[in-house]
C-alpha cells in the first residue's frame, strides 16, 4: 500500500537558522515566494532578509527581494535590513537591497529606551567606517544631514567619531546638497559652507542658538561657534564672531567655544581669534572644565598661557588643579609647558592628593615632574630606560643564537613581538616541545600545573642566558604563546607588558610591590599579560604565610592567604591578576 507524503514545507526558523550558518545552497532551496518572507523567526526576531543582510550574502539578499520580500521589513527591534548590512559594513548587500527598492533615508523605529532610536541608514553606517560603502550610499541618494531622534545627522557624528577622511567627505557631500536645499545653520556650519551660512545670516536665521538636547551629556546643545572651533574652521568661526555672536557662547553643559578646540594647524589660530574676541581663558564650566584642561594641542596651550590662562586654576568639586588633571594622561609637551608657566607641583586636592596619586599611572608625566623636582627615577622607570635600548640589544650575536636554538627546538621561527620592538614572539608553541627542549618527557594528560613548572624552568634557563621568557595568556593548558626579551631584569614583562591594575596605580604600584618581595624572595616570572603575572620562586620560601600576605595585599584578588601559603610551600609558584 503506497502512503502520500506531501512535502514539508520550510519554516522562517529554518530558512533563517540555514542563512545564519552560512549554509546558501540549502537557503536558496528554501526560498519560495509568498507573504511567509516577511515573517520573523523565534529566535533573534528577525526576518530572512535581515539574517541575509546581517551576514552580507547578497545572493541570498537578492534571492528574497526576488521572491517578493519586503526590502524595509524591520527585525523585532526596528532595524530593517538596510541598517542591519550597514552597520556590519556588508557593501554589497546593501547594494542587492537598494537595488531590490529598499529606502536609503529610512529610519529605524522610534525608542526612547534604544540609543539608535530613529537612526538613518547612513548614520548606521558609519558603525563600519568604511568610506567606499558610506560613498555609495550617498552616490545613490542617502542624505548626509538626515538626523535621529536625537536630532544628530550622520555629518554630526562623523565629525565627532568617525575620523577625518569620512568627516570630510560627508562634508562635502552635505555642502553640494546645500547648494540645491535649505540647510539649517548647524548643519551649515559642519558642512563648512561658508556661502549657506552667510545665506542663512542675511535671512535673519539665529546663529547663536543651541542644538536641541542630544542626551550625548557634554555634547549636548552646541552653538554654531562650537561646532566651528571643533571642527578647526577658522573662517566659519571669524564670520559667525563678525557677527556678533559671543566668544564666550555656552552650550547647554556650560562649555564655551574655547573648550571645544581640538589639534591641528588651525586649532591655536582659532584659540588666538576667540581670545582677541574676549574669550575668557578661565572661564569654567558647572563641572570644572576649563580651556586649559580641555586642549589637547600643545600650540592650543601656548596660546592660552600666553593669555593669562592658570594652571593652578582648582575645580569646583575637587579642588584639584589643572595641572594635577593633566598629570593623569597629558602628553610631555603640555606637562612641560604647564610646569614652565609656574604650575605648583606641591598642589593637593581636597582630599589631600597631590601629583603622586594623579601621575601614577602617566610614567612620562612622573618621569618630567621628578626631573623637575630633582628626584631620583622611580625603580621602573629604569626598566623602561632598559627597554627602549631592547632592539639593539637584540642584535647581539648571544641573544641571537639563542633565540634560533629555541625556535629549532619549539619548531617555531622567532617573529617580532608587536608590543614592543626587540622583543621575539613564539606563536602556539606545545608544551611537548618545551618539555622535550627541557630533557623531559611529555607527561600523561594536559596538567596545567606541571606545564607552569615547565614554563618556570624556562624562565630560569633564559635568565641564565641573560635574557627573560615569559607565556602570555593561553587558551589551551598545553599550548603557550611566548615571548622572549634579551634583557634579564626580573620585572621587564610587567613593564613590557602594561598592566590593567590602574585604580590601584597601575604599572609602577604593580612593579614597587612585586620588587620588594623580590628583595627578600626573589622570583622569575614565566608568564606575564594585561591582567596577570605567574611567577616561580628560586628558592623554598622562608615563611611562606608572611609571602602569602604580602601577595594578598599587592593583589586581594589571589583569594585566602592561607590557601596561598600552601601553594607556595609545595609548588614555589604564585599567580597574580587584575579585572
Amino acid at each position: 500500500m503506497r502512503l502520500n507524503r506531501e512535502r514539508r514545507v520550510p519554516s522562517i526558523n529554518d530558512l533563517t537558522k540555514a542563512i545564519r550558518a552560512g549554509d546558501a545552497p540549502r537557503a536558496l532551496g528554501m526560498i519560495a515566494p509568498g507573504a511567509w518572507l516577511d515573517e520573523r523567526d523565534a529566535a533573534a526576531g528577525e526576518t530572512p532578509l535581515c539574517a541575509a543582510a546581517s551576514t552580507g550574502d547578497e545572493t541570498i539578499v537578492a534571492a528574497l527581494v526576488a521572491a517578493g520580500a519586503n526590502p524595509d521589513a524591520p527585525n523585532r527591534h526596528g532595524e530593517r535590513p538596510l541598517h542591519l548590512a550597514c552597520r556590519a559594513g556588508h557593501e554589497a548587500a546593501a547594494r542587492a537591497l537598494i537595488d531590490g527598492g529598499a529606502d536609503l533615508n529610512a529610519k529605524t523605529v522610534s525608542n526612547p529606551n534604544n540609543a539608535d532610536s530613529g537612526q538613518t541608514v547612513l548614520i548606521a553606517a558609519l558603525s563600519s567606517r568604511k568610506l567606499p560603502l558610506i560613498a555609495m550610499l550617498v552616490e545613490r541618494g542617502a542624505d548626509p544631514q538626515g538626523t535621529d531622534d536625537r536630532g544628530w545627522s550622520a555629518l554630526a557624528y562623523a565629525q565627532f567619531a568617525s575620523g577625518k577622511r569620512i568627516a570630510d567627505f560627508l562634508a562635502k557631500a552635505a555642502a553640494a546638497r546645500g547648494e540645491t536645499s535649505e540647510m539649517g545653520v548647524h548643519e551649515a556650519v559642519r558642512a563648512k559652507s561658508l556661502a549657506a551660512l552667510r545665506m542663512l545670516a542675511a535671512k535673519g536665521a539665529p546663529l547663536d542658538q543651541p542644538e536641541d538636547d542630544t542626551g550625548l551629556m557634554m555634547l549636548s546643545g552646541l552653538t554654531p561657534l562650537h561646532i566651528a572651533a571643533s571642527l578647526g574652521w577658522r573662517e566659519g568661526a571669524e564670520f559667525l564672531l563678525a557677527q556678533g555672536i559671543p566668544a564666550d557662547v555656552p552650550s547647554r553643559p556650560g562649555l564655551t567655544p574655547l573648550m571645544m578646540l581640538g589639534v591641528g594647524k588651525q586649532a591655536a589660530a582659532l584659540a588666538h581669534a576667540l581670545i582677541a574676541a574676549g574669550a575668557d581663558v578661565n572661564a569654567q564650566s558647572p563641572n570644572g572644565i576649563c580651556p586649559l584642561l580641555a586642549a589637547q594641542d600643545i600650540a592650543v596651550v601656548e596660546a592660552l598661557l600666553a593669555a593669562g590662562a592658570d594652571p593652578d586654576l582648582r575645580a569646583p568639586d575637587t579642588g584639584a588643579t589643572v595641572f594635577l588633571e593633566a598629570c593623569q594622561s597629558a602628553k610631555v609637551p603640555i606637562i612641560a609647558a604647564l610646569i614652565a608657566a609656574g604650575a605648583d607641583l606641591d598642589a593637593c586636592d581636597n582630599a589631600g592628593k597631590g601629583v603622586d596619586h594623579y601621575a601614577r599611572a602617566n610614567a612620562r608625566a612622573r618621569a618630567v615632574i621628578a626631573e623637575h623636582k630633582g628626584l631620583p627615577p622611580r625603580p621602573a622607570d629604569a626598566v623602561r630606560a632598559a627597554i627602549k635600548a631592547l632592539p639593539a640589544l637584540a642584535q647581539e650575536p648571544g641573544f641571537a643564537a639563542y633565540a634560533q636554538s629555541l625556535g629549532a627546538a619549539f619548531n617555531r621561527h622567532p617573529a617580532a613581538w608587536k608590543r614592543r620592538k626587540g622583543g621575539l614572539y613564539f606563536h602556539d608553541v606545545a608544551a611537548a616541545r618545551i618539555h622535550a627542549h627541557l630533557g623531559e618527557p611529555m607527561p600523561p594528560g594536559d596538567d596545567a600545573r606541571i606545564h607552569d613548572a615547565a614554563m618556570a624552568r624556562l624562565a630560569a634557563e633564559a635568565r641564565a642566558q641573560g635574557a627573560a621568557l615569559f607565556h602570555l595568556d593561553h587558551a589551551a593548558p598545553a599550548r603557550f604563546a611566548l615571548v622572549l626579551l634579551p634583557i634579564d631584569a626580573p620585572l621587564a614583562p610587567v613593564v613590557a607588558c602594561g598592566t590593567n591594575a590602574n585604580a590601584r596605580g597601575g604599572v609602577d604600584y604593580v612593579f614597587e610591590g612585586l620588587a620588594g618581595i623580590a628583595a627578600a624572595a626573589p622570583f622569575d616570572i614565566y608568564g606575564c599579560g594585561f591582567d596577570f603575572v605567574r611567577a616561580a620562586l628560586r628558592e623554598v620560601p622562608g615563611d611562606p604565610v608572611v609571602l602569602a600576605r604580602q601577595l594578598a595585599a599587592l593583589c586581594p584578588d589571589v583569594g585566602d592567604p592561607a590557601e596561598l601559603a600552601g601553594e607556595l610551600a609545595a609548588t614555589g609558584r604564585f599567580t597574580l591578576w587584575w579585572d
